[in-house]
Protein backbone atom coordinates (compact mmCIF):
# COMPACT_ATOMS: atom_id res chain seq x y z
CA UNK A 1 0.00 0.00 0.00
CA UNK A 2 2.98 2.24 1.10
CA UNK A 3 4.40 1.43 -1.95
CA UNK A 4 2.04 2.22 -4.51
CA UNK A 5 1.07 5.43 -2.31
CA UNK A 6 5.08 6.65 -3.23
CA UNK A 7 4.80 5.47 -6.59
CA UNK A 8 1.65 7.87 -6.96
CA UNK A 9 3.59 10.83 -5.48
CA UNK A 10 6.34 9.91 -7.77
CA UNK A 11 4.09 10.51 -10.85
CA UNK A 12 2.46 13.98 -9.63
CA UNK A 13 6.22 15.22 -8.63
CA UNK A 14 8.30 14.22 -11.57
CA UNK A 15 6.47 12.69 -14.29
CA UNK A 16 2.72 14.49 -15.16
CA UNK A 17 4.79 18.22 -15.26
CA UNK A 18 6.82 16.22 -18.48
CA UNK A 19 4.17 14.77 -19.49
CA UNK A 20 2.02 18.05 -19.47
CA UNK A 21 5.22 20.18 -21.44
CA UNK A 22 5.48 17.54 -23.97
CA UNK A 23 1.38 17.80 -24.42
CA UNK A 24 0.58 20.37 -27.76
CA UNK A 25 0.12 24.26 -26.50
CA UNK A 26 -2.59 26.15 -27.05
CA UNK A 27 -1.49 29.46 -29.82
CA UNK A 28 -3.26 32.60 -28.68
CA UNK A 29 -3.90 34.22 -32.15
CA UNK A 30 -4.42 37.83 -32.21
CA UNK A 31 -7.76 39.06 -34.07
CA UNK A 32 -7.25 39.96 -38.15
CA UNK A 33 -7.37 43.73 -38.21
CA UNK A 34 -9.45 44.70 -41.10
CA UNK A 35 -8.20 44.94 -44.78
CA UNK A 36 -6.79 48.57 -45.50
CA UNK A 37 -7.48 49.93 -48.99
CA UNK A 38 -3.81 49.33 -50.47
CA UNK A 39 -4.00 51.20 -53.68
CA UNK A 40 -3.00 54.88 -53.73
CA UNK A 41 -6.11 56.91 -54.49
CA UNK A 42 -7.14 60.51 -54.55
CA UNK A 43 -10.83 61.63 -54.28
CA UNK A 44 -11.91 64.94 -55.54
CA UNK A 45 -15.55 66.09 -55.18
CA UNK A 46 -16.89 68.25 -58.52
CA UNK A 47 -20.34 67.65 -56.67
CA UNK A 48 -20.68 71.40 -56.66
CA UNK A 49 -18.61 73.01 -58.91
CA UNK A 50 -20.39 75.25 -61.11
CA UNK A 51 -19.37 78.06 -64.20
CA UNK A 52 -21.21 79.72 -67.15
CA UNK A 53 -18.13 80.22 -68.92
CA UNK A 54 -18.79 79.22 -72.50
CA UNK A 55 -16.90 77.02 -75.41
CA UNK A 56 -15.04 78.40 -77.41
CA UNK A 57 -16.40 78.55 -80.98
CA UNK A 58 -14.78 75.56 -83.11
CA UNK A 59 -14.61 75.72 -87.00
CA UNK A 60 -16.34 72.40 -88.98
CA UNK A 61 -12.65 71.37 -90.00
CA UNK A 62 -10.66 71.18 -86.48
CA UNK A 63 -9.27 68.41 -85.12
CA UNK A 64 -11.45 67.77 -81.18
CA UNK A 65 -10.56 64.19 -80.54
CA UNK A 66 -6.67 63.64 -81.64
CA UNK A 67 -5.87 59.94 -81.65
CA UNK A 68 -2.97 58.07 -82.56
CA UNK A 69 -3.94 54.31 -82.33
CA UNK A 70 -0.41 52.44 -82.51
CA UNK A 71 0.53 48.22 -82.24
CA UNK A 72 2.52 47.60 -79.09
CA UNK A 73 3.40 47.41 -75.46
CA UNK A 74 1.71 46.00 -72.99
CA UNK A 75 2.44 46.78 -68.75
CA UNK A 76 4.38 43.93 -67.45
CA UNK A 77 0.88 43.24 -65.26
CA UNK A 78 -2.93 43.23 -65.58
CA UNK A 79 -4.08 46.64 -64.24
CA UNK A 80 -7.73 47.37 -62.76
CA UNK A 81 -9.86 49.46 -61.49
CA UNK A 82 -10.85 49.97 -57.72
CA UNK A 83 -13.18 47.14 -56.77
CA UNK A 84 -16.20 47.85 -54.90
CA UNK A 85 -14.89 47.57 -51.51
CA UNK A 86 -11.82 49.71 -52.27
CA UNK A 87 -13.82 52.54 -54.07
CA UNK A 88 -16.35 52.21 -51.06
CA UNK A 89 -13.94 52.97 -48.27
CA UNK A 90 -11.99 55.63 -50.55
CA UNK A 91 -15.77 57.38 -50.67
CA UNK A 92 -16.25 56.85 -46.76
CA UNK A 93 -13.13 58.13 -46.10
CA UNK A 94 -12.81 61.21 -48.07
CA UNK A 95 -16.82 61.84 -46.49
CA UNK A 96 -18.31 61.42 -49.50
CA UNK A 97 -19.87 58.27 -49.56
CA UNK A 98 -22.27 55.95 -49.86
CA UNK A 99 -22.06 55.70 -53.20
CA UNK A 100 -22.62 52.79 -56.09
CA UNK A 101 -20.01 51.11 -56.38
CA UNK A 102 -20.78 48.59 -59.36
CA UNK A 103 -19.22 49.30 -63.09
CA UNK A 104 -21.51 51.20 -64.67
CA UNK A 105 -18.89 52.09 -67.94
CA UNK A 106 -15.22 50.66 -68.50
CA UNK A 107 -13.04 52.72 -70.89
CA UNK A 108 -9.56 52.07 -72.15
CA UNK A 109 -7.87 53.74 -75.27
CA UNK A 110 -8.60 50.66 -77.46
CA UNK A 111 -11.72 50.47 -75.86
CA UNK A 112 -13.09 54.19 -75.64
CA UNK A 113 -16.98 54.02 -76.35
CA UNK A 114 -20.19 52.41 -74.25
CA UNK A 115 -22.48 52.20 -76.52
CA UNK A 116 -25.70 54.61 -75.08
CA UNK A 117 -23.52 55.52 -71.89
CA UNK A 118 -20.66 57.38 -73.41
CA UNK A 119 -16.91 57.82 -74.45
CA UNK A 120 -13.45 58.45 -73.39
CA UNK A 121 -11.57 61.07 -75.69
CA UNK A 122 -7.49 61.67 -75.29
CA UNK A 123 -6.79 65.46 -75.59
CA UNK A 124 -3.10 66.10 -77.05
CA UNK A 125 -1.68 62.62 -76.42
CA UNK A 126 2.17 61.83 -77.44
CA UNK A 127 1.44 58.11 -78.02
CA UNK A 128 -1.98 55.69 -77.90
CA UNK A 129 -1.51 51.88 -77.54
CA UNK A 130 -4.72 49.84 -77.26
CA UNK A 131 -4.11 49.29 -73.07
CA UNK A 132 -2.67 52.50 -72.40
CA UNK A 133 -1.62 56.13 -73.56
CA UNK A 134 1.50 58.53 -72.78
CA UNK A 135 0.84 61.82 -72.35
CA UNK A 136 3.67 64.56 -71.47
CA UNK A 137 1.97 67.23 -69.68
CA UNK A 138 3.37 71.04 -70.32
CA UNK A 139 3.35 73.71 -67.18
CA UNK A 140 0.49 74.83 -65.58
CA UNK A 141 0.65 78.31 -67.24
CA UNK A 142 -1.21 76.66 -70.44
CA UNK A 143 -4.70 76.92 -70.68
CA UNK A 144 -6.55 73.85 -68.68
CA UNK A 145 -8.72 73.34 -71.13
CA UNK A 146 -7.24 73.15 -74.25
CA UNK A 147 -4.31 70.70 -72.96
CA UNK A 148 -3.79 67.31 -72.55
CA UNK A 149 -5.29 64.55 -70.87
CA UNK A 150 -8.04 62.01 -70.70
CA UNK A 151 -11.87 63.09 -70.97
CA UNK A 152 -15.17 61.25 -70.57
CA UNK A 153 -18.16 62.52 -71.94
CA UNK A 154 -21.22 60.68 -70.57
CA UNK A 155 -24.62 60.90 -72.02
CA UNK A 156 -27.28 60.60 -69.05
CA UNK A 157 -28.19 62.84 -65.89
CA UNK A 158 -26.98 61.20 -62.64
CA UNK A 159 -24.16 61.00 -59.87
CA UNK A 160 -21.16 59.44 -61.00
CA UNK A 161 -17.50 58.65 -60.10
CA UNK A 162 -14.65 58.36 -63.10
CA UNK A 163 -11.93 56.20 -61.27
CA UNK A 164 -8.73 57.39 -63.59
CA UNK A 165 -5.77 54.60 -63.51
CA UNK A 166 -2.97 56.71 -64.11
CA UNK A 167 0.70 56.21 -63.51
CA UNK A 168 3.61 59.30 -63.32
CA UNK A 169 6.76 57.76 -65.27
CA UNK A 170 8.22 61.11 -65.23
CA UNK A 171 8.29 61.87 -61.27
CA UNK A 172 9.72 60.56 -58.32
CA UNK A 173 7.66 58.15 -55.85
CA UNK A 174 6.68 60.38 -52.49
CA UNK A 175 6.86 63.81 -55.25
CA UNK A 176 3.97 66.04 -55.65
CA UNK A 177 1.99 66.66 -59.05
CA UNK A 178 -1.16 68.92 -59.72
CA UNK A 179 -4.00 67.93 -60.90
CA UNK A 180 -6.32 70.14 -63.20
CA UNK A 181 -9.99 68.38 -62.39
CA UNK A 182 -12.29 69.56 -65.12
CA UNK A 183 -15.77 70.08 -66.26
CA UNK A 184 -16.27 70.91 -69.54
CA UNK A 185 -15.04 74.90 -70.20
CA UNK A 186 -15.59 75.75 -66.44
CA UNK A 187 -13.02 76.92 -64.24
CA UNK A 188 -10.33 74.28 -63.22
CA UNK A 189 -10.08 72.74 -59.85
CA UNK A 190 -7.16 72.41 -58.54
CA UNK A 191 -5.70 69.20 -56.58
CA UNK A 192 -1.58 67.89 -54.81
CA UNK A 193 -1.57 64.53 -55.71
CA UNK A 194 0.74 62.50 -53.96
CA UNK A 195 3.40 60.19 -56.49
CA UNK A 196 3.27 56.62 -55.41
CA UNK A 197 5.29 54.31 -56.76
CA UNK A 198 3.35 52.16 -59.65
CA UNK A 199 -0.30 52.66 -61.16
CA UNK A 200 -2.72 55.06 -58.73
CA UNK A 201 -6.19 55.75 -58.98
CA UNK A 202 -7.31 59.86 -59.53
CA UNK A 203 -11.23 59.48 -58.51
CA UNK A 204 -13.66 62.12 -59.79
CA UNK A 205 -17.17 62.49 -57.83
CA UNK A 206 -19.66 64.62 -60.16
CA UNK A 207 -23.54 65.29 -60.60
CA UNK A 208 -24.99 65.51 -63.93
CA UNK A 209 -28.21 67.44 -64.14
CA UNK A 210 -30.99 67.54 -67.12
CA UNK A 211 -29.65 70.76 -68.24
CA UNK A 212 -25.68 69.54 -67.85
CA UNK A 213 -26.52 66.26 -69.89
CA UNK A 214 -28.29 68.22 -73.08
CA UNK A 215 -25.54 70.43 -73.52
CA UNK A 216 -22.31 69.50 -76.35
CA UNK A 217 -20.46 67.17 -75.74
CA UNK A 218 -17.05 69.13 -75.02
CA UNK A 219 -19.99 71.56 -72.08
CA UNK A 220 -20.08 68.51 -70.38
CA UNK A 221 -16.86 66.18 -70.49
CA UNK A 222 -15.05 65.58 -67.35
CA UNK A 223 -11.00 64.77 -67.15
CA UNK A 224 -8.02 65.65 -65.50
CA UNK A 225 -4.45 66.90 -66.68
CA UNK A 226 -1.60 66.64 -64.42
CA UNK A 227 1.82 68.75 -64.47
CA UNK A 228 4.59 68.56 -61.72
CA UNK A 229 6.70 71.82 -62.81
CA UNK A 230 5.66 75.28 -63.83
CA UNK A 231 7.52 74.49 -67.51
CA UNK A 232 8.73 71.58 -67.79
CA UNK A 233 7.41 68.73 -69.18
CA UNK A 234 5.66 65.41 -67.24
CA UNK A 235 5.56 62.23 -68.56
CA UNK A 236 2.40 60.60 -67.55
CA UNK A 237 0.14 57.45 -68.67
CA UNK A 238 -3.29 56.65 -68.40
CA UNK A 239 -4.67 52.77 -68.28
CA UNK A 240 -8.10 52.88 -67.99
CA UNK A 241 -11.29 55.17 -66.35
CA UNK A 242 -13.93 52.88 -64.92
CA UNK A 243 -17.38 55.24 -64.65
CA UNK A 244 -19.87 54.15 -61.55
CA UNK A 245 -23.68 55.72 -61.72
CA UNK A 246 -26.41 56.53 -59.11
Amino acid sequence: MRRRFGLAILFVVLIAPFLAAQAPKRIRVAPREKPRLGAAVTVIDLRNVFSDKKPPKRGPDQVVLPRMMMPGSSPNRALTGLSSGQLSEALVGAQIGPLATNVYAHFTPGQSYAPGKGYLFLASPVFVFPDHVEFQSVGHSADPSLADGPKVVLREPGSYTLDFLVEFTGAPPESNMGCYALIGYGIPQVHPVKVASGPQHIVLVFNMDQERAAAPDEARSVGIRCYQSPTGKTPWTLYLVDVTKN
